[in-house]
């Protein structure tokens, strides 16, 4: 999924497993009340996207493999949130960036074994 100032691309696979979904499209760069109150109800992120403007696009499902979540929105890369994280049991699962911020998240039991990050401006 990728936002752009007025254009969106959005793509749907039968084949994921989920059950149920839901979705948010706010202003608000991954606006916090909305997800809490959706992992409440046993949702998790599945799909981020920012744009320019600072609004976001989130879409939380039913049906996930994913035990635990959290994210982090920073306005530099968060290096050292992903490793304490990874220490932690947890993934990489999403990541978008809004305007000069970047959203992170990462989940428990995603079903992978060993990640790396690297960050490339060329």
């Amino acid at each position: 999924m990728m936002g752009f100032t007025n254009l969106w691309a959005l793509i749907m696979d039968a084949g994921t497993g989920f059950c149920s979904q839901v979705y948010e499209l706010s202003p608000v760069f991954l606006h916090k009340d909305w997800i809490m109150e959706q992992w409440e109800k046993s949702y998790y992120i599945t799909a981020i996207t920012g744009s320019s403007n600072g609004s976001s696009l989130v879409v939380m499902s039913k049906g996930t493999p994913y035990t635990q979540q959290s994210y982090k929105v920073s306005e530099s890369f968060p290096y050292k949130w992903i490793n304490k994280k990874w220490k932690e049991g947890f993934h990489v699962t999403s990541m978008a960036t809004a305007g000069n911020r970047w959203g992170v998240v990462m989940s428990r039991n995603s079903g992978f074994s060993t990640q790396v990050v690297e960050l490339d401006f060329l």
